[in-house]
């Protein structure tokens, strides 16, 4: 049977304590939802969460997500990121098992045995998921092609099973295809009064830019 409702997908950026702690609108999930729409349009309804705007303690916010029964998480995550999402995701699993968790970001492309073997995730994203993630989506909840046709993703058929990989990843080509990132989502305001990496921003609303693709640091 087809599935009728709007697929609401919670993009999220997570908390993780640092020394130096950073805050701007994150370009890559920013593109992700912009992306999820185009390909998808009214079949999906996508939301964003920047935890580090409020420095949500991320378990709490992990037991706040599953309670609103997502049909798809999907999480961002660097490098130093990778305990706190693996964690995360492992609560919402447990709380809410229907609910997909996804994960992408430089964390899993750098270090994918790392992140399949810590779990918690059904998805996980090698590379750019900006064509991906929507194929996925619609694999998943529209029958439109199977998850192993998904380029990058390692996925699990059933929460028990084991991970299968679908075909390498593919590096877009044409970056002039690729949707905007989606604005209209961003508290700029909030964005404005947090540290971020230009000084002379503070308290100015500002948005960010990629000049070409790759790590931004």
């Amino acid at each position: 049977m087809p599935f009728r409702k709007p697929v609401r997908v919670l993009l999220v950026k997570p908390f993780q304590p640092v020394r130096n702690p950073l805050c701007q609108p994150p370009l890559g999930i920013l593109y992700l939802a912009g992306a999820l729409r185009a390909w998808l349009g009214k079949e999906v309804e996508v939301r964003y969460e920047d935890h580090r705007l409020f420095q949500e303690d991320p378990l709490r916010a992990a037991r706040r997500i599953a309670a609103e029964n997502y049909h798809v998480v999907g999480f961002s995550a660097l490098n130093y990121e990778a305990e706190v999402v693996h964690q995360m995701a492992k609560v919402i699993k447990a709380l809410s098992p229907q609910t997909i968790t996804a994960l992408g970001g430089p964390y899993p492309h750098s270090s994918l045995p790392r992140a399949r073997e810590r779990g918690g995730f059904d998805w996980i994203f090698d590379g750019e998921a900006e064509f991906s993630f929507p194929q996925a989506v619609a694999a998943q909840f529209f029958g439109q092609g199977t998850l192993a046709e998904v380029p990058g993703l390692v996925y699990r058929p059933s929460p028990r099973s084991r991970y299968e990989t679908g075909p390498p990843p593919v590096m877009p080509q044409e970056l002039d295809r690729i949707p905007f990132p989606a604005w209209d989502l961003v508290p700029f305001d909030l964005y404005a009064q947090r540290p971020n990496m230009n000084g002379w921003l503070k308290g100015k609303r500002y948005a960010p830019i990629f000049t070409s693709r790759g790590c931004p640091y």
